[in-house]
């Protein structure tokens, strides 16, 4: 990572450079436009999971290979419902005053 900006304007942002942040927005750029599912991971990082989580996956092209998965954490799924669901109703409290 290096530090950028026009010398004098004030602007001094961090960048992030190099073969893993390209990899991380290709990835990202698949995930957005070609595949249905929200996690996109390389051949290198399945190839490191355990078996059984990587039954949890979908092979895409072997010309291009990455692999998706639409896996969910149930546990922290319940939890966030349960907020999204407080929320509304302290919304609803909220707009009857």
């Amino acid at each position: 990572m290096i530090k950028a900006g026009y010398n004098g304007s004030g602007l001094n942002d961090v960048v992030y450079m190099g073969d893993a942040v390209n990899k991380a927005s290709k990835m990202c750029s698949k995930a957005m436009k070609e595949v249905q599912r929200p996690i996109v991971a390389t051949k290198d990082f399945f190839d490191n999971l355990k078996e059984d989580y990587q039954k949890l996956f979908h092979a895409s092209s072997i010309y291009d290979p990455y692999y998706s998965s639409s896996a969910v954490n149930t546990e922290l799924n319940d939890w966030l419902e349960e907020q999204k669901e407080k929320d509304a109703k302290k919304k609803q409290n909220n707009s009857l005053w």
